[in-house]
């Protein structure tokens, strides 16, 4: 079976098939994501806004977004792009808790599985 077959990566020293697992986070996060998905009410938030809404500037949510620690933005035309409000939200209330957290934060992973219940929100909604 050739190393393009296998799913995950191949570590070269041992040559064994690492797959990636579910990230670590901690119970705190997950609840905020739970009360995320919960909420009924959502809007978009374009690029232009984000400044106003967490604080952070333009240029710095690009390279936070490229980082995989900002909420990715979505397309909702040809040439336009928009941030779920409720995810930027539960961006800041992470910031928040990891601010006043005696143990780091792995915010990859926080928005890893962000980005994966927003996925699986959006697919049961298409099944009903």
């Amino acid at each position: 079976m050739s190393a393009n077959r296998i799913k995950g990566k191949v570590d070269v020293r041992t040559h064994s098939t690492v797959v990636k697992s579910e990230p670590d986070v901690c119970p705190e996060l997950k609840s905020i994501i739970e009360r995320t998905r919960k909420l009924m009410t959502d809007y978009i938030v374009r690029r232009k806004d984000l400044k106003s809404k967490s604080g952070r500037g333009i240029s710095t949510s690009f390279l936070d977004e490229a980082q995989g620690v900002f909420p990715p933005s979505f397309p909702i035309g040809r040439r336009a792009v928009g941030f779920s409000a409720n995810e930027i939200d539960a961006w800041i209330a992470a910031r928040s808790f990891s601010a006043c957290s005696k143990t780091p934060v792995d915010m990859k992973a926080f928005i890893t599985l962000l980005v994966k219940s927003r996925n699986q929100v959006t697919s049961k909604s298409f099944e009903e």
